[in-house]
């Protein structure tokens, strides 16, 4: 996956769904800035983990679950990124609990890594991968309300639904010509 690619696609995401759930404007920022940084704990994750085209093994799982922490610790000590660094931290919890690094569950995940959690879920959905080939949007969509609640946040999924049909019906062709 491009990296930069990546978090550009999310980070545009979390800012859509950010403004179909209405949230306060002093959220944008450090959601954006969460958005484009949340994967830069992978840094430190060895290259043979991060390309490995089989599935990782739980030894290499349980690095790969390090990269939320290790972006936490960069980020938070910068002072411009600083109001990012919990959405980074928190950006694999799961609304259940069964998320990481510290799983936590529903109201106890902040919402800007609700919403990134959902935004990057989607862009991974739908784009190739060395394991598995890209889901059509529509699917990816259809895959996150189903495991709203458990992984998702319910109204962060609920609003990826609503953000989707705005850009479909911006897509269609007017009948007025």
């Amino acid at each position: 996956q491009d990296g930069r690619g990546h978090a550009t696609r999310v980070a545009r995401l979390a800012l859509a769904l950010a403004e179909e759930l209405g949230v306060d404007d002093e959220l944008v920022a450090p959601l954006e800035r969460g958005a484009l940084l949340h994967d830069i704990g992978k840094l430190d994750m060895p290259q043979a983990i991060l390309s490995k085209p089989a599935p990782l093994s739980d030894t290499e799982w349980r690095v790969m679950r390090t990269h939320p922490q290790v972006g936490y610790d960069l980020v938070r000590n910068q002072a411009r990124f600083a109001d990012a660094a919990e959405i980074v931290l928190s950006h694999h919890e799961a609304y259940d609990g069964s998320g990481y690094p510290r799983g936590l569950r529903a109201d106890e995940i902040p919402i800007g890594a609700g919403i990134l959690t959902v935004a990057d879920a989607y862009d991974s959905m739908t784009q190739p991968h060395t394991q598995r080939p890209p889901l059509a949007p529509a699917m990816a969509v259809r895959e996150i309300e189903r495991c709203s609640g458990r992984q998702f946040d319910p109204e962060c999924a609920e609003a990826l639904g609503s953000v989707f049909i705005h850009a479909v019906e911006e897509e269609r062709p007017s009948s007025t010509s």
